[in-house]
This record gives C-alpha cells, sequence and structure tokens, in this order.
C-alpha cells in the first residue's frame, strides 16, 4: 500500500488499524451516506411535495461552489493555484458533467423508485470498467 493510501486509510478511520480494516470502514462510510442521502432526496420531492429538482441543484452547486471558495481563500488567500490551461478546460468539462448528473439523478426521483435508484448506482461501477476497457 502506498504512503498517500495509508494516510488516507488513518484519517478516516483515526489510528493505525490495518488498511483493510480502513478501507471496509471508509467503504461502509461510502454506502451508508449514500443511502441516507437517497433517502432524504426522495422524501424531499416526493413526501414533502418539493417539485423543481433543478432548483435544488442549482442550490447544492452553489453551495459547494461557496464552500470552496471559502477554503481556497482560507487556504491560499489567493484564487489562483497555478493550473494550466488545458487542465482547467478538462476541469470544467468534468464539472458539468457532473451537474448534468446530479441534476438528472435530482429529476429520476420524482418518477423512480428508490431500489431501482440504487441499483443503477450500484451499476455504475461496472459500467465505468466495461468502457475503460
Amino acid at each position: 500500500m502506498s504512503e498517500f493510501s495509508r494516510r488516507v486509510c488513518c484519517f478516516v478511520v483515526g489510528s493505525e488499524l490495518s488498511p483493510w480494516i480502513a478501507a471496509f470502514g471508509a467503504l461502509l462510510f461510502y454506502y451508508s451516506s449514500s443511502i441516507a442521502l437517497t433517502l432524504y432526496n426522495k422524501w424531499l420531492f416526493v413526501a414533502f411535495g418539493l417539485k423543481y429538482p433543478l432548483t435544488v441543484t442549482s442550490v447544492h452547486m452553489t453551495t459547494c461552489f461557496l464552500f470552496a471558495f471559502t477554503i481556497q481563500r482560507f487556504r491560499r488567500g489567493k484564487w489562483g493555484i497555478g493550473v494550466s490551461a488545458g487542465a482547467l478546460k478538462r476541469c470544467i468539462g468534468v464539472g458539468v458533467f457532473v451537474g448534468v448528473d446530479i441534476a438528472l439523478t435530482n429529476s429520476s426521483f420524482l418518477y423512480v423508485s428508490i431500489p431501482f435508484i440504487e441499483m443503477v448506482k450500484s451499476a455504475c461501477p461496472l459500467w465505468v470498467l466495461m468502457l475503460s476497457l
């Protein structure tokens, strides 16, 4: 295991435990928070009666920007981080597609069931693997 992976695992778990235990803890946290957010979003859109998923997506993206901007200001004191123009263009493309993904996911809560959403989310790594081959 690389030094970076060991540090990340120790940060997640909080001590120098086995890397397998740290990885299991991170995986358990990922799945439990994913299910909790899915249930919350479904409640927000269906039970609470919110009918505008793109508004929620806009608020989400604005909040993410404000948090990132605040962290950047406190850490470096300036906005620029010395990224090349080509790398910045690739990052913007990824950000746009993540925003579209979140918007479509929020819209899907109005029309499909939670088990179907979880099944599709669980299959995403398989699609990434198949498309990368």
